[in-house]
């Protein structure tokens, strides 16, 4: 469990056990704000009053031994049907990655949230490394961002602008319909990934490397090869030319890959079609490369 940390907000009224288990309480129109509270997130203290009349209770603290294995059987099943996929019907395909891929991935979403609270191992090194391990059948790096954000979420929640498991204010005025909440039922894991650059953005240092990525082989001077040729980075091509002319002089050339940039968006003639394709392979043959 997290660390009780001390703010300026009010203190949750005290919780006692009721009786009765208290009526689920429904909206009778439309929500048009969130619902705002003074008081203080309810797990800590909650935590605290627990703790409190129920020392025991820390007996059921600590690591579970299960989770490393868990995660390996799952991470070991996953790579088998992603490489075995290739030669699945499609009704097969369908099913197999509904039923067995979308459960053991949300497995191991879930393998993530538990090892960021170092559930996993006793060491944090080593539940971070099976964050890692366990994210893999996911496909995109996020174990270590979840911690950080997960972590926060717990100690801030609710949090305007600090808690990213909250919708923003354009996320609720969007997704107000059946429609657009089934939108975002779907579709709602990039929302929650995305959402931190927008509420809640740390170090640049990631977005540095994407935007890096991105410019470096889009709208970049060293780019221009994608549209006119190729380069080497490794200087032996200059060499080759030197020994036989003869296959270089003659061919047309570009002498700035900004220009080749500029031409190819202002020339009208010019455009996606402007490329050479080749039909020489069979079909066989190309099949044969697809499953490889």
């Amino acid at each position: 469990m997290c660390k009780v940390e001390k703010n300026t907000l009010p203190s949750m009224a005290s919780v006692e056990p009721q009786s009765t288990k208290p009526q689920f309480i429904k909206a009778f129109e439309p929500q048009h704000d969130f619902h705002w509270t003074p008081t203080d997130e309810p797990h800590a203290t909650r935590r605290k009053l627990i703790m409190a009349k129920y020392p025991e209770v820390k007996k059921l603290f600590g690591h579970c031994w299960k989770t490393k294995y868990l995660v390996a059987a799952t991470v070991t099943l996953q790579t088998y049907l992603a490489l075995y996929a290739q030669y699945m019907s499609w009704p097969i395909y369908l099913v197999l990655m509904y039923c067995i891929s979308g459960t053991a991935n949300h497995g191991m979403m879930m393998a993530m949230h538990e090892v960021s609270h170092n559930l996993g191992f006793k060491k944090p090194l080593h539940n971070r490394l099976l964050g890692v391990f366990a994210n893999l059948p996911i496909g995109v790096p996020s174990s270590i961002s979840f911690r950080r954000y997960h972590l926060e979420h717990h100690r801030y929640q609710g949090e305007d602008g600090v808690d990213t498991d909250l919708p923003t204010e354009f996320e609720a005025k969007i997704f107000t319909n059946k429609f657009s909440k089934f939108v975002f039922v779907v579709f709602q894991l990039f929302f929650y990934a995305g959402r931190p650059l927008f509420v809640n953005p740390k170090s640049p240092g990631l977005l540095y490397l994407l935007l890096g990525t991105l410019l470096g082989a889009g709208v970049h001077p060293v780019a221009g090869h994608f549209i006119a040729e190729h380069y080497e980075f490794i200087l032996g091509l200059h060499e080759v030319r030197a020994l036989a002319p003869e296959f270089y002089e003659n061919l047309p050339s570009h002498d700035s890959w900004i220009k080749v940039m500029v031409n190819y968006v202002m020339d009208d003639n010019v455009n996606a079609y402007s490329r050479v394709k080749r039909h020489n392979l069979t079909k066989d043959v190309k099949d044969k490369l697809k499953s490889e």
